[in-house]
């Protein structure tokens, strides 16, 4: 009876996803569940894609503050290059079972805060996906309709050939400040030849919020598909990532002043930061936007603690027009009411405070403007077309006759990759 409740429950929610119902993207469920990395096994710095029987495996790692641990099950659900629910059937695209149990779980150490740590390691015996595309990663206790935690990533096949380089921008009033990329793909053979069926999606580092969908080509050719010269693939170039480091609770790191054991928790406050956006371009390394999780408190890395990490943007008065936000992937790339700075007179800035565990972190100030208007990076952190950032390329086809999307082709590359 368990086993038919589960499935109704997986069909309804299939249902779900497919007409919108919020579950398919990037999003936490549950307060209390924190550090939330997914990627390709042994690289946490990496995208979460992997090749269609390449044998290659994607990692799951996430915590649930407090000394409770669910049991959590797993789902894979297979999604259009829009990301909704494509028509195939599991059996269609999974070999092995629908959903399994998480059954690596292990408990903090003699932590402050108390939590449990769960780690997926997927594909594996039991769920593997036979067809390339998008997918849904959903993560949940008893009921699939209540799901605790949903992760997007994809599974390509070298089906085409994807050229890619940046170049000075074509409009002359984007040349200081955006990054425009041009590509061919290649067909290598491959029978695309519907362009309608075609669909192309570029990402900026880890955001979802300004990604191109596709954008105007060229031309096409009986072997490629040209997308240059076009000015439809820009990208704000914004500025180098902020870092602080809290891999110590012990003593001060990177950009963090000062850090206390207050009232039976840590806090770090961070050095005074100001905005950017006047200032020249500063050729800083960063991660774009990312973090990893370590302490060298300890050999033991359940014995990380979680810190609450104390911002400050200094600014002379408030914004009238907006609110600035702190952003990257310690925010999961969203505007998270936590990270929503808020005006102190007495301090002359803005502050936010966000529970984090230790390790390194990048992140930016992203202005957000009350009335109409997109996320601002050069608001707080200037605009430099020459600024470090990592895309990827994800091409789509739906064959002919086909029921889905298959992601047939992806380019990994930075912006310094120029002609």
């Amino acid at each position: 009876m368990n086993e038919l409740k589960r499935a109704f429950s997986l069909i309804f929610f299939l249902i779900c996803i497919q007409i919108g119902y919020g579950f398919n993207s990037d999003s936490i469920f549950l307060k209390n569940l924190k550090s939330v990395c997914l990627h390709r096994l042994g690289n946490p710095m990496s995208e979460p894609f992997i090749g269609l029987h390449s044998g290659e495996q994607l990692e799951l790692v996430f915590d649930i503050m407090g000394t409770e641990a669910p049991f959590l099950n797993y789902a894979l659900i297979h999604c259009n290059a829009d990301w909704t629910k494509s028509d195939l059937s599991p059996i269609e695209y999974l070999e092995g079972f629908n959903d399994d149990q998480i059954y690596d779980i292990t408990y903090s150490a003699n932590t402050l805060r108390a939590y449990t740590q769960y780690r997926l390691v997927f594909p594996n015996e039991n769920v593997k996906p036979t067809f390339s595309g998008n997918y849904l990663l959903v993560i949940y206790e008893n009921d699939i309709l209540k799901p605790v935690l949903t992760r997007r990533f994809y599974v390509y096949e070298n089906r085409v050939d994807v050229d890619a380089y940046f170049a000075r921008a074509t409009r002359i009033e984007d040349q200081l400040t955006r990054q425009e990329l041009n590509f061919t793909i290649y067909k290598k053979g491959y029978p695309m030849n519907a362009v309608h069926r075609l669909n192309v999606v570029i990402k900026q580092n880890g955001r979802w919020d300004n990604r191109v969908v596709n954008p105007g080509y060229f031309s096409v050719y009986p072997d490629k598909i040209v997308y240059e010269n076009t000015g439809n693939v820009v990208f704000d170039g914004g500025a180098e990532f902020r870092a602080f480091d809290i891999k110590s609770v012990r003593y001060n790191l990177e950009n963090v002043e000062r850090v206390r054991n207050t009232s039976n928790d840590y806090h770090a406050w961070l050095y005074e930061t100001r905005s950017r956006q006047y200032g020249a371009y500063e050729s800083n390394p960063d991660i774009n936007g990312r973090f990893f999780i370590k302490t060298e408190d300890w050999d033991n890395q359940l014995q990380a603690e979680y810190v609450n990490v104390h911002f400050f943007l200094k600014a002379p008065s408030p914004f009238v027009d907006g609110s600035p936000y702190v952003f990257g992937q310690l925010t999961d790339w969203k505007l998270d009411p936590q990270a929503k700075m808020q005006y102190v007179k007495e301090l002359g800035g803005y502050n936010a405070t966000l529970l984090l565990k230790q390790g390194y972190y990048n992140y930016q100030y992203l202005f957000v403007p009350y009335l109409k208007g997109n996320p601002d990076v050069s608001r707080l952190e200037g605009n430099f077309w020459q600024t470090n950032n990592d895309y990827v390329i994800y091409v789509y086809y739906r064959d002919e006759g086909g029921i889905a999307d298959k992601l047939v082709g992806l380019k990994q590359l930075n912006s310094l990759q120029r002609r």
